[in-house]
């Protein structure tokens, strides 16, 4: 029982389900939904898988999705509603919806198909040439046949005046002699009618379009043609070419009709060969759709009014659909705020470099300024050195001279004349100390003031190493090293004659 109710449900599942195509990229479940409510109860909506050979598929599926209804009957009621003169549409595009198969029996069908086109084909071209067999021999018996052409051509022209005989002679050939432009073809069905690809791809185009008029969202671009159906071979220079010819015959100026810029959007993937091409030569497959930017609106407009639905510029038996692009605000808006920002990053990064460039200089200036700093720290060292070996003696000679004259040892009785003499030296010697003593001082603190401001110089050159002042540096180095100079060579001389 168990097995025998799953089997019935998998039969009533695959009953009721049908396949929707032609849908568009735009359309979501809720949209199939809202369409196919109204032949019953739907159970199941699945979106169709994107292509596995486009990783970049921008679309949330790939054009087409199935639906379950709980019965085949509701099947049924979308199918026939779907075939019918008014059709179905699903978000303002035209659908078609199909009974779905499994996939062997659409592989099955889709092999009986080809086979049927095949034999049709055959059947085709030996009835063709059937005909041209019986064209090459004598034909008597087709003067009944020939008799009511003309009697039905003369019927027609009734109202208008004779011809002459020359010119029914032409119209026998079923074409005009003088201008060799113009074909009759006689014998067509009543069905007969422009190609139903192009028709149904105007006619989802135009859906699209009523779609995108009545959205706020979308604009017309004035200045920029959309082209498709385009054949698989189309590149960009034949596309221009052509675009140049339509405007040649519209007599626009050859720098204006130069001005013209053309994006074929193309499979990087997929080749296709180049008919008339050299042998084996081929090129990227275009996508069915190009885009064309124009300066002016009326030469966009001219192009448009030469080339839409006219095959006689391209390479093909397509005849390609022009019309003016709808474009997106919102992703213009968002494309022109990414364009500034790259711009404003460029600057920014052009006056960081300039910075960086102006501060670091080139080669010779950094291998410049790595001599500087060592020489001032090699001067700092030996300048500090100095003032301390300086100010140790000044402050051993103070000790010195501080310290009583012949404290070591008693002095000698001596008589009156060599008292006052030695008295005499004693005062001189005082007087000689206290000069001694306070240039020693000055002198000391002189010293102490240099090893200073040379500290304080170092700390300058340091802080300002970026931005240093060659002049000032040089100057103010002589001025101290003079100065330095100086106080040694009045130490000398003062320690000397203190020896003295």
């Amino acid at each position: 029982m168990v097995e025998g109710s799953a089997t019935s449900a998998m039969q009533h599942t695959k009953e009721g389900r049908v396949i929707v195509r032609n849908l568009s990229y735009r359309a979501m479940k809720p949209d199939l939904q809202k369409a196919m409510s109204r032949f019953g109860k739907i159970e199941e909506v699945v979106l169709g898988e994107k292509p596995h050979n486009k990783p970049n598929w921008p679309f949330p599926h790939g054009g087409f999705a199935f639906v379950q209804f709980s019965t085949r009957k509701e099947a049924d009621k979308a199918v026939a509603a779907s075939s019918s003169s008014q059709g179905l549409k699903v978000r303002g595009r035209q659908v078609a919806v199909d009974l779905s198969v499994d996939t062997r029996t659409y592989a099955k069908k889709k092999r009986e198909r080809r086979q049927k086109e095949v034999e049709e084909a055959k059947k085709e071209e030996e009835k063709e040439e059937v005909e041209e067999e019986m064209k090459e021999e004598p034909q008597d018996s087709d003067d009944d046949n020939s008799d009511a052409g003309e009697e039905s051509e003369e019927s027609d022209s009734e109202e208008e005046d004779e011809e002459p005989s020359s010119s029914k002679a032409k119209r026998k050939c079923g074409f005009d002699l003088d201008e060799g432009r113009t074909l009759f073809i006689r014998n067509l069905p009543f069905t007969c009618t422009i190609p139903d690809v192009v028709t149904s791809l105007t006619e989802q185009l135009n859906a699209d379009g009523d779609e995108m008029y009545n959205n706020t969202n979308f604009v017309i671009n004035p200045l920029r043609l959309s082209i498709r159906n385009l054949a698989v071979h189309t590149t960009k220079q034949s596309l221009k070419q052509a675009i140049d010819e339509a405007l040649k015959d519209a007599k626009v100026k050859a720098s204006t009709r130069h001005s013209v810029k053309v994006n074929v959007l193309v499979d990087e993937e997929r080749r296709v060969p180049i008919p008339g091409g050299e042998e084996g030569a081929t090129t990227k497959r275009c996508k069915g759709f190009a885009f064309a930017d124009f300066r002016n609106n009326q030469v966009a407009l001219k192009c448009l009014r030469m080339m839409n639905n006219n095959n006689k510029y391209l390479d093909s038996d397509r005849r390609p659909i022009v019309e003016f692009a709808i474009e997106d605000k919102r992703a213009l808006k968002q494309l022109q705020q990414s364009k500034k920002k790259q711009i404003e990053k460029k600057k920014e990064t052009e006056v960081q470099k300039d910075i960086e460039k102006s501060h670091k200089g080139g080669r010779g200036a950094r291998q410049r300024a790595a001599r500087r700093r060592r020489a001032e720290e090699m001067v700092a060292a030996d300048t500090s050195d100095e003032v301390a070996e300086k100010v140790e003696p000044v402050k051993a000679v103070e000790e010195t001279s501080a310290t009583p004259t012949g404290s070591g040892s008693p002095r000698k009785k001596l008589g009156p004349a060599a008292r006052r003499r030695a008295r005499r030296r004693e005062e001189k010697d005082e007087k000689t100390k206290k000069v001694l003593s306070s240039d020693l001082a000055e002198d000391r603190d002189e010293l102490e003031r240099l090893a200073q401001a040379v500290a304080n110089s170092r700390q300058e050159n340091t802080e300002n190493a970026e931005f240093p002042s060659r002049v000032r540096r040089r100057s103010g180095k002589k001025r101290e090293a003079d100065k330095l100079l100086e106080a040694e060579q009045r130490y000398l001389s003062k320690v000397r004659r203190s020896q003295e």
